[in-house]
């Protein structure tokens, strides 16, 4: 078997575990809340009611699936707002999963993840309705996939030989790195900005619609002031379980927003914040042997949750990590927090500031207002004490 055919037969397994367990579970839940049927696909796509009672006996993984989905608001009640919603949008990410690997499915949210991937969100799903059991089972499928040898590589292509002598002394030229082109073309200080995005699935609907749009907000914003467009390089950090660059530092003259965001999984706060502070150090040290001046960093953390998937060393690394940094100058960490966010949580990570709540509707602002301070910052000279404009759109 190739290791795609050995991922799949894995997430194959895995979904009739989370079938087997999720059936009587959700059975459970419904009849317990007196809700006696569910919805159930019938042949041609349509969907039927059926007795809860089926749930227990060899169910469907879609029709089990789906008797959470529809009846999302029971799970929400039973297991609480936050943790019921990461339910709900973890069950959603599993039908897709469950769409890819039938064959039934070209499209869908989560369609492009590989097997590993697949396999972390039915573990996801497992473990926030407390499957123990079935969690280890997965985890041991994950585990197998994760060692199985890599797949050859497919043969080089022959290097044709050069045409004549000049080619073949050309090959050997000095080619400009691309640091080496952008700061001759533009030798301005910098200030690194870092937008570090929650995409958990508690942000799914309207909280990671409205980032998505405060991200072009940002994008367009930034680009106002000429002078801040050549200063201010921006990058996107997008975490949720994992953490992922999704923009690399680019200036705000090149600054575009990344591809839609989706929101699924759980959330690594500290983990992302260490990552984005361990990248502006990284980008000091380009700047530095490029001989350019540079300004005090600045991370802007958005997030709805709290450091579940964060080990206590991780939120311990991330706090002096952040306390440091800010003792040092060489960065400032600020936290807007939306609804649901657990606050006491975020400040032991970044305990240089209390986190800002505000409503997902805010977004566009909160990036504008980003974009507003480093045009601040960019008027001034590196070294600077600067005054931040009032996020006046809090009504402070």
């Amino acid at each position: 078997m190739t290791p795609q055919q050995t991922g799949n037969a894995a997430v194959y397994q895995a979904i009739q575990i989370m079938t087997d367990w999720l059936g009587p579970k959700a059975a459970q839940i419904l009849s317990s809340n007196g809700q006696l049927t569910f919805s159930k696909n019938a042949p041609g796509g349509q969907r039927t009611e059926a007795d809860v009672t089926e749930l227990y006996h060899q169910p469907d993984p879609l029709d089990v699936l789906n008797a959470i989905f529809y009846n999302r608001q029971i799970f929400i009640t039973h297991y609480g707002r936050c943790i019921g919603n990461e339910i709900i949008n973890l069950t959603h990410d599993a039908r897709q999963i469950r769409h890819r690997y039938a064959g039934l499915h070209p499209g869908g949210a989560t369609t492009d993840l590989e097997p590993y991937d697949a396999l972390t969100v039915i573990i996801r799903l497992l473990s926030r309705l407390e499957a123990d059991a079935a969690v280890a089972q997965v985890k041991d499928l994950q585990a197998a996939i994760a060692t199985a040898p890599p797949a050859p590589p497919p043969p080089a292509a022959p290097t044709p030989p050069p045409h004549n002598i000049q080619e073949a002394t050309m090959t050997t030229d000095y080619s400009p790195s691309l640091e080496d082109v952008e700061f001759a073309d533009n030798p301005e200080p910098r200030c690194t900005c870092v937008i570090l995005v929650d995409t958990s699935g508690s942000m799914g609907g309207e909280p990671i619609a409205r980032m998505n749009e405060a991200l072009q907000v940002f994008a367009s914003e930034i680009k106002q002031d000429s002078l801040t467009a050549r200063r201010v390089d921006a990058a996107v950090i997008a975490f949720n379980h994992e953490v992922q660059l999704v923009t690399d530092f680019t200036s705000g003259l090149d600054f575009t927003p990344p591809p839609p965001l989706h929101a699924y999984g759980g959330t690594r706060i500290a983990a992302a914040v260490l990552d984005g502070l361990e990248r502006c150090e990284a980008r000091k040290e380009v700047y530095r042997a490029n001989n350019i001046a540079y300004f005090r960093s600045f991370l802007m953390v958005l997030t709805d949750g709290f450091p579940e998937h964060d080990s206590p060393e991780d939120i311990a690394a991330a706090a002096a990590a952040v306390r440091d940094a800010e003792q040092q100058r060489r960065a400032a960490v600020r936290c807007f927090a939306l609804p649901g966010a657990d606050v006491r949580q975020i400040q032991s990570i970044i305990p240089s500031t209390h986190p800002t709540v505000m409503d997902p509707s805010k977004l566009p602002d909160a990036l504008e207002w980003l974009a507003n301070s480093m045009s601040a910052v960019s008027q001034s000279q590196p070294g600077d004490a600067v005054r931040l404009p009032p996020p006046d759109f809090l009504d402070f």
